[in-house]
């Protein structure tokens, strides 16, 4: 395991990142840390992928939106942090 990787591991870091992100891309199996339960950040993309769809097909239409769309990201917690702590 490398540094980083074991940096992950350690009880110490907490958080990591969106667990989707832990794709390996070979044959659809997850990566090496797949296993551990790891309190993330869900950055809700496929909410924002829906939003972004539906403001191009509304401006394609004729109905252009202005401004910024703020969606909130939500923390996942699991095994890596203790709750209440």
């Amino acid at each position: 395991m490398s540094s980083q990787v074991t940096a992950l591991a350690s009880p110490a870091a907490g958080a990591g990142f969106d667990a989707r992100m832990a794709w390996s891309g070979g044959g659809g199996r997850l990566a090496p840390w797949e296993r551990w339960s790891l309190t993330t950040v869900d950055m809700q993309f496929e909410t924002m992928g829906r939003r972004a769809a539906e403001l191009l097909f509304a401006a394609i239409e004729g109905r252009p939106s202005h401004g910024v769309e703020v969606i909130e990201p939500r923390v996942v917690v699991r095994g890596s942090t203790a709750v209440g702590a």
